[in-house]
């Protein structure tokens, strides 16, 4: 019997296999990493009877396109896209059928940053298929589930928007009124150099000035003030230690929100 395979005929502009984060070794440094977005990969694996640790596809921005040899179940959540088995066009958020021989289309977004698409069963993982991207003509391949009762359209999506819920950290009253004035409650831009280390927010003006600490322990979320006052939200794949104030943590509402959007987009923390 020939064994189930995926070959990847587009990679798209960043995809990676991720799962939920892992913190069994934070404590020697490594980073936890996961998907960017959890409620849309909990969601993708809900919808194809998954559990919620298999891992799923995480496109960035321009999708991605998969081959199938096999009859698959599939579903597609976050960033809002196009998707095409073939050249039928079909919904985000529901179970989709891939039959043998057919292709999956994942389009660019057409808003939010990151889509993800789950398939009922697991990967058959290797060092090469957990190297950071996925690349064309790459072949995963993949055990079906095809005895499990698939649950259905019972999944219903996060509605996304600019808007970042932040609770206090720990060097929170370090900061003037001025600087909470400028941080808090106002737009403030995704910078050009964010990604699943760390997100920076642009265009923020603060004269205060903030000495560095030795170094403390940091989670994904955590809201560090360089001193030259340029706010830095560690995401996914952050350091475990970091030595600038640690003025608030993004919830992991507020994450999952973050993760859909763009450099050069605006978001608003709200402190809570």
């Amino acid at each position: 019997m020939k064994s189930a395979e995926i070959k990847i005929l587009r990679s798209g502009f960043y995809t990676t296999l991720q799962s939920v984060p892992d913190f069994s070794k934070y404590h020697f440094g490594v980073p936890a990493g996961g998907a960017m977005d959890l409620l849309a990969t909990a969601g993708a694996n809900l919808l194809v009877g998954n559990d919620a640790k298999c891992f799923i596809f995480e496109t960035t921005l321009a999708g991605v396109e998969l081959e199938f040899n096999f009859d698959a179940v599939v579903a597609v959540t976050g960033a809002i896209c196009e998707v095409k088995i073939g050249a039928t066009t079909h919904s985000m958020n529901s179970v989709l059928q891939v039959p043998a021989g057919s292709t999956l289309i994942i389009g660019k977004c057409e808003s939010g940053f990151r889509t993800y698409v789950a398939i009922s069963g697991e990967f058959v993982l290797s060092e090469t298929s957990l190297k950071p991207a996925i690349f064309k003509n790459q072949i995963l391949k993949f055990i079906p589930d095809e005895k499990k009762n698939i649950p259905g359209n019972n999944w219903k999506p996060m509605v996304y928007n600019n808007k970042i819920p932040v609770t206090k950290g720990p060097e929170f009253d370090w900061m003037s009124e001025s600087t909470l004035a400028s941080l808090f409650g106002k737009p403030l831009v995704v910078g050009k150099n964010s990604g699943r280390m760390a997100c920076f927010l642009d265009e923020v003006d603060i004269a205060e000035k903030f000495d560095e600490l030795i170094s403390s322990a940091v989670l994904p979320g955590t809201i560090q003030l360089t001193p030259g006052g340029t706010p830095i939200v560690l995401m996914r794949d952050c350091q475990t230690t970091g030595g600038y104030p640690r003025i608030g943590v993004v919830t992991e509402e507020g994450m999952n929100q973050l993760a859909q959007v763009r450099p050069g987009e605006r978001v608003v923390l709200a402190i809570g």
